[in-house]
């Protein structure tokens, strides 16, 4: 747990790493993203909506994920790093359903590896 600068704003940072490894054949980097946003990022929500505190933006959740081809018994795992920062009045709305799962990943910066993607959950 540390804090994240993020454009002139401080988000709380929690670093997770996933234990799974995803096949590199079935799934690309994108479907990785949405995979560990649905096993890890929503279960944390409910305690992401706690934060009242008015002197972080959010929250940047930070999960390193990992990949391979599981046809090849030789092959090493790639690690793939993603960033959640989610704005709290998001995560609020979110649990408050007064916005879908899709909308609360529009309105945030998903980073993978650095670089700004979009997930789209269907």
């Amino acid at each position: 747990i540390g804090i994240y600068e993020f454009k002139g704003s401080k988000y709380i940072e929690l670093n997770v790493k996933s234990t799974n490894v995803y096949n590199s054949i079935k799934l690309n980097k994108y479907d990785i993203g949405k995979k560990l946003y649905e096993t890890t990022i929503v279960k944390l929500l409910d305690y992401l909506s706690l934060i009242n505190d008015k002197t972080v933006a959010g929250v940047n959740v930070r999960i390193e994920g990992s990949t391979k081809n599981f046809m090849n018994e030789n092959d090493t795992p790639t690690k793939i790093k993603y960033d959640f920062i989610m704005k709290t009045e998001d995560i609020k709305n979110y649990k408050n359903k007064d916005i879908t799962s899709q909308r609360l990943l529009d309105n945030s910066v998903i980073l993978m590896d650095n670089e700004r993607v979009e997930l789209k959950l269907q």
